[in-house]
Parts: C-alpha cells; structure tokens; sequence
C-alpha cells in the first residue's frame, strides 16, 4: 500500500504509451523514428475497491471526530474520557469533539515522451527499442475547513466549574487549532518530503520490442510481439508523495495479435496480452497497521517485491477512408492481480498487498494522417505519419482514471 491517505499518482504508464494493435510491420532494410508525446489528465480521480470513481476530495478528506482523533494521537483517550468524565457526566462530551475536517483539492497531470527506433530485419520481422521521458505537475492543495466546536464544549464546561490548568491549556489550544498547519508539521516530524513535484523531465524505463508475423492470407494475419522492460528509470522514494513510482521495473509482455480483413478497407482486430513482472527488491515503509496512513521513517526497510502478473485484452476495428487517412476504434481491458511483498523484520507485510488487486475497461479513438503512398508516388518528400489518439477509462478497480491526449509522429528512412 503505497500511502494511499494522500495522493494517488500511481500511473499505469506502460499501457498507455502503445498504439491500437495491429499486425504491421517494416520491410526489410526500412527504419523508423517514432515519437510519441502524451498527456494524461482526471488522475487525482480513482476507482475505489468497490469500483465506484472517487475525487480526491471525496478520497481523502477526513473529518476529525473524536474518533480520528483518537486514531491519530497517543493521549487522546486520556483527553476523550477526561472529559467524558467532567461536571457534566452522561453527556459524553468527549465522543462529541469535533475539530473539522482536512480536505485535499487540485489538480495533478503526468506528460511523457516516447522515442521509438524500429528496423525490419525481415519482411515479418521488426525490432524496436523504446525509451520513455515524463513529468507530474500537480497543484494540490491542503485546507481546514468544517466546525471546531471544541470552544463550544469548553463553554459549557466552564460553565459548571473550574477545569484544571492541563485541561484548560488543553482547551486552548484546540480551539486554536489549524489541522492544515499541523497537518504539515506531521508530515515534516516523519520525515515525509514536502507536496512539491519535480518540474524537470525524468528519463524512464527502456524498452526492446520484438514484432513477428509468422501467418498471412488475403483475409487473415497473425503476429506475436515480445516487450521487454528494463530497469532504467529512478526508483520510488517512500518519502516523497510527487514522485514517479511508475519506474524502475522489469516486466515481460507477450501478446498475439490477429486482423481480420473484412473487406478492403475495414479491418477487424483482437490482442491478447500476458504481462509477467518479475521480482525485484524496493524501499517502503510498513505500516504498523491498515490505517497506519502515515508510517514512520523508522518502518522503512528494502522489501521484496513481486508485482502481481496482468492481463490485457483488445478488440478494435480500423477504417481506412483513402490512402492518407484512417480512423481506428478500441475497447481495452487489463486485470492483475495482487502484489506480494515480504521482508526481513517481524512486520505485518500483507499490509502493503492491500488493494493492489487492480483492473480497467477503457475505449480509445485514433484518427491517423500517412503520407507513405504520397512518398511512392512523388508527391510528398519525406514518408512520414501522424496521428492522434484519445482514450479513458470507463470503469475499474484501485485504478486512477487516465484520460490521455496522444501525438505520434512516424518518419519512414
């Protein structure tokens, strides 16, 4: 469990950066230069364990009854029954506190770049290597809002009598209480690093493609294409809420795709793809229990990881309109299933398991401009493709919504 009481920004970028399925590929001897620039948006949105899509306000703000209160500080049950136990006894004026609420809002979005080299080994055969630079840019802002009745209680107990010197300096205080400021100073005393984003581009993770079509008739076409990703990108700070914890991974994706041409311009497409992730090592800190939000930086340790294997399914249909133009349509869904961590220290591991069980359907639209066969018939001087494409995610579990905005310009040498 990644701190989830704060800020989700938990990317599924990998998925993200690959066009509709398809069973091109290269002639032989024929590069490409690809580069793919991205924005995903609706982030600080999130499909909850039931599947319900949450805002960041309704996530993660949290009213502070007595009963946070008692969750989060050590003598506060020595406050609530103190004044359970006041002139006033029977009114449980101490289950009654009430200190407002900690409300989180803003905005958070993630740009990437993809730079792709591809060459045809063979007719059927391309390869590519991929490497991946991205951004967060976040505003999210921290505010007390509410009713702080606690000034109300202490009117109606001094009404009755004296409180004593501890109490009463106790009173004081959370009348004058800014949960925003020492929300703050929580995080400073545990050694969490401020909510600020790194404004610079971080070079990811790299990755080796391999595309092979190995069956070919006038209506069918079947290929298999292997993806490969190394470790290059930085690794997750447990410090730091900004960060990019979308990197540094190793995974193998293996995925048979088939087109059906239905007829000469309409074709009929389906994938399926299995994602293993392979174990690696990570810092995290581990909570004490599951609402232990905020764990301290005592609880870190380099655990082993094993990322829950996924798999990602896809059906679409790609409709060419003339030689320059096409558009394309897909449904996408990926489900994965838990992570499994362990460690070298008498600590409840499973605690970081919990919610990692994740899945999504999401739609994306591509509309795409070539002009190859312009090139073949003198007409353009360079071949060369763009397009665009717009996808979402409709429906899921322990999953940020994604809405991406994509350009890929293609140039054939």
């Amino acid at each position: 469990m990644r701190v989830l009481i704060l800020i989700g920004l938990l990317f599924i970028i990998p998925s993200t950066i690959y066009a509709i399925e398809d069973t091109a590929v290269l002639p032989k001897g024929v590069r490409s230069m690809l580069w793919k620039q991205g924005y995903v948006g609706a982030v600080t949105e999130k499909y909850g364990t039931d599947a319900t899509l949450y805002s960041l306000d309704g996530r993660l703000t949290k009213n502070f009854d007595a009963k946070q209160v008692l969750n989060l500080h050590p003598r506060a049950p020595e406050l609530i029954n103190a004044l359970n136990n006041t002139l006033l006894k029977g009114y449980g004026l101490g289950d009654k506190i009430q200190l407002g609420q900690l409300q989180f809002s803003g905005e958070a979005n993630l740009q990437y770049m993809a730079p792709v080299i591809a060459y045809g080994l063979t007719d059927k055969w391309t390869v590519a290597f991929v490497t991946s630079f991205a951004k967060i840019d976040a505003d999210i802002e921290v505010q007390h809002t509410g009713v702080n009745n606690s000034k109300q209680i202490y009117d109606a107990i001094s009404s009755k009598g004296k409180l004593n010197d501890e109490a009463d300096a106790t009173f004081k205080r959370l009348m004058n209480l800014d949960l925003r400021s020492e929300f703050y100073t929580y995080l400073e005393n545990k050694n969490y690093k401020p909510l600020k984003t790194n404004p610079d581009w971080q070079f990811g993770d790299v990755q080796l493609v391999s595309k092979y079509k190995y069956f070919e008739t006038p209506k069918w076409t079947l290929l298999n294409k292997v993806v490969v990703n190394l470790p290059t990108g930085p690794e997750d700070d447990p410090s730091d809420f900004l960060d990019l914890p979308i990197f540094h991974r190793s995974f193998v994706e293996v995925t048979q795709v088939q087109d059906y041409q239905y007829t000469k311009n309409l074709v009929f497409g389906s994938a399926l793809t299995y994602i293993w992730n392979i174990a690696d090592k990570i810092d995290r800190r581990v909570p004490v229990s599951a609402s232990d939000y905020l764990p301290d930086a005592s609880r870190q340790e380099n655990v082993d990881r094993d990322i829950g294997d996924g798999l990602r399914w896809e059906l679409n249909t790609r409709y060419n309109l003339n030689s320059n133009v096409s558009f394309a349509s897909a449904y996408v869904g990926n489900y994965k299933v838990k992570d499994y961590y362990s460690g070298n220290r008498s600590y409840d591991y499973s605690i970081l398991s919990k919610n990692t069980e994740t899945y999504y359907h999401r739609y994306e639209l591509q509309a795409n401009y070539s002009a190859v066969q312009d090139y073949l018939n003198k007409k353009s001087p360079i071949p060369y493709s763009v397009s665009y494409k717009f996808s979402d995610l409709f429906s899921g579990k322990n999953i940020e919504r994604q809405t991406v905005h994509e350009l890929t310009l293609m140039v054939f040498f």
